[in-house]
């Protein structure tokens, strides 16, 4: 498992035996590997929506905001459902949040 990961052996005992959680660099990884997402949010609401993306593509905070043109601050503040993105950056969210279709 570590090496289809790709982290070291001694990160998978680390985060079974001290309970912590892998960085989010390798979560996308991790889905693959198990074949489902094990990290559940509600994505009926825009912060679940942003924390679900983030998960799925590996990216922090910092990461996310740099894509959406915002700063790290704002995508915190989403997530925690402390504010709501002004409309041009709803519109920006949006399409960077919209389901993509899959190829045939």
């Amino acid at each position: 498992m570590a090496r289809r990961i790709g982290v070291a052996p001694d990160n998978i005992i680390y985060w079974r035996v001290h309970e912590t959680s892998p960085h989010i660099s390798v979560y996308p990884k991790i889905i693959a590997f198990l074949g489902y997402n094990p990290f559940p949010v509600d994505t009926s609401t825009l912060a679940g929506r942003i924390k679900r993306y983030r998960t799925e593509h590996g990216l922090s905070q910092e990461a996310f905001a740099i894509l959406c043109g915002v700063d790290e601050t704002s995508v915190r503040d989403w997530e925690r459902g402390d504010r709501k993105p002004l409309p041009s950056k709803q519109r920006i969210l949006e399409e960077i949040l919209k389901p993509k279709e899959l190829s045939q």
